[in-house]
């Protein structure tokens, strides 16, 4: 099976347990088929992993590990959606091949194909069906039918869009731009954005997870970090949005004095490929 695989271990560890855990969780990134007496051990652990990278996380979280902690999220995406998270983004979509994604953009993504198609202003998949048919049959080797499926899954897939973006302290809000914000060092404040969740798919909180068999609900993480010193400043579990809704975080300013940035990270937790980053620029004293 490792012949299939990127990476291959010597073959003085293939007894051990967590050489044939790496193999078939590198099967499941690579969508490979595994011999049938494997495939309840892939299910055993698939069934496992999430509860001990939630252990993970808590882990880096206590040792205020920003970069580990990122890694570890794009790992979970990893497992949800059974690709790897340098694979092409359009790969996550069903019956899209490498050479398919390919032709619609070398540098194409999800949110980037959805805008193109206007998936964001579009009431159901029909509308979007209508504009995409054309498009996706003449870039694809894709059948009508296929293309049916792939439109499904764009308008399935969250578009989550952020703005009013600001800082409070008190009753004092301070907005969230390109200047540089005069803030107290080690102090407490509440960073607060509106989410609007975008498209045909605004209400509904099922993730579209062709690889997971479980139900999962899309849900989202808020890290907050310092990219300079990879410190973690906060890490915040927001749960799944329908429709829009107002988001608080609350987290203390780092202990130091002079310009810095602060970075926010708006992670799903189960897609790869939509996470997006935003910048507090502050000038501590």
């Amino acid at each position: 099976m490792q012949r299939k695989l990127r990476i291959r271990f010597a073959t003085s560890v293939m007894d051990s347990s967590h050489t044939k855990a790496h193999l078939l969780f590198q099967a499941h990134f690579s969508r490979t088929d595994v011999p049938t007496d494997y495939r309840t051990d892939m299910k055993s652990v698939l069934d496992q992993c999430m509860r001990i990278l939630q252990a993970m996380r808590d882990v880096c979280q206590l040792n205020g590990w920003l970069s580990a902690v990122l890694r570890i999220t794009v790992l979970q995406q990893m497992c949800y959606s059974g690709r790897w998270h340098d694979d092409h983004p359009l790969l996550c979509l069903p019956r899209l091949k490498a050479y398919d994604a390919e032709k619609i953009g070398d540098r194409s993504t999800i949110p980037l194909l959805q805008r193109e198609l206007n998936v964001e202003d579009a009431s159901g998949s029909d509308v979007v069906e209508k504009r995409a048919k054309e498009t996706l049959l003449e870039r694809t080797t894709l059948e009508e039918s296929e293309v049916k499926e792939v439109v499904r899954a764009l308008c399935r897939w969250p578009i989550l869009s952020i703005s009013r973006v600001r800082l409070a302290r008190g009753a004092v809000e301070t907005r969230v731009g390109d200047d540089w914000l005069p803030l107290e060092r080690n102090s407490h404040y509440r960073l607060q954005f509106h989410v609007d969740m975008l498209g045909p798919n605004r209400f509904n909180t099922e993730a579209f997870l062709t690889q997971w068999t479980k139900e999962k609900t899309a849900s989202w993480l808020v890290v907050l970090g310092e990219k300079d010193s990879d410190r973690l400043i906060s890490l915040n579990h927001v749960n799944a949005v329908q429709g829009d809704r107002e988001v608080r975080i609350s987290f203390a300013t780092p202990d130091k004095r002079g310009r810095c940035h602060i970075s926010v990270f708006v992670m799903s937790d189960c897609y790869l490929g939509i996470d997006q980053e935003l910048q507090i620029r502050a000038d501590l004293s």
